[in-house]
């Protein structure tokens, strides 16, 4: 895939504004005004309106949605490089906040409903949505190399101590007999034993090394 033109548009016209009407004293009291009257939960009905007013509208605004991603997708990588002059624990009391007010249950449903309509395309001929997201996942994996390095160390040197985190709660969250937790486990286990018979590949390369790290942090045999 080439790479995304730096071509002078609407984004670049709102940055030159923005450059003079941050400066402004009025414009960022009236921002925050905005910010505060905010309403997550009306979300749902500005969607519907946007789909089923009117649908020849809506689908030109899909169109443009991979450039509108686009925007979010470089303009928080360009966030994230900034975020990294501020000092760690004043970064982290803010993201904690963040997160303390993300809507986790709505998350959920979001990621259900959007596995639900995958399930409905994964099947079409030739695959075509599971191809692009292949391609996509290795544009992201060029991405997360950065200058030189490996994607898979950089993934690891984040994933380690919240991997810990979360294996010691998954832990005693299945311990409770009939806990969601439990049900889920229960689920995958049947799950991921009708992939593992459809792809026997998976035990050899994927499924004994990590059980071979799980009984070596564990003190068992690895044989």
């Amino acid at each position: 895939m080439s790479e995304i033109k730096n071509q002078p548009g609407i984004i670049d016209a709102a940055d030159r504004i923005a450059r003079e009407i941050i400066r402004t004293p009025g414009f960022k009291e009236k921002v925050r005004l905005l910010l505060g009257s905010l309403d997550p939960a009306s979300a749902p009905g500005l969607v519907q309106t946007l789909m089923w007013t009117d649908p020849e509208f809506f689908l030109s605004i899909i169109g443009a949605a991979p450039q509108l991603l686009n925007i979010g997708i470089l303009g928080g990588k360009e966030l994230l490089k900034q975020l990294e002059e501020v000092p760690p624990a004043l970064l982290g009391g803010l993201l904690a906040e963040f997160v303390n007010r993300l809507d986790g249950e709505a998350v959920g449903s979001a990621v259900d409903r959007g596995l639900a309509l995958y399930r409905n395309l994964k099947n079409l001929e030739g695959e075509p949505l599971q191809e692009a997201l292949i391609a996509f996942g290795k544009r992201v994996g060029v991405g997360l190399a950065g200058d030189g390095g490996s994607s898979a160390e950089a993934l690891l040197s984040v994933l380690q101590p919240l991997l810990q985190k979360w294996i010691a709660h998954l832990a005693k969250e299945a311990a409770q007999e009939g806990s969601e937790t439990d049900q889920l486990i229960s689920a995958l286990a049947g799950t991921i034993s009708e992939a593992v018979r459809a792809n026997p590949g998976f035990i050899e390369h994927v499924y004994r090394p990590l059980t071979e790290a799980f009984l070596g942090a564990a003190g068992g045999n690895t044989k």
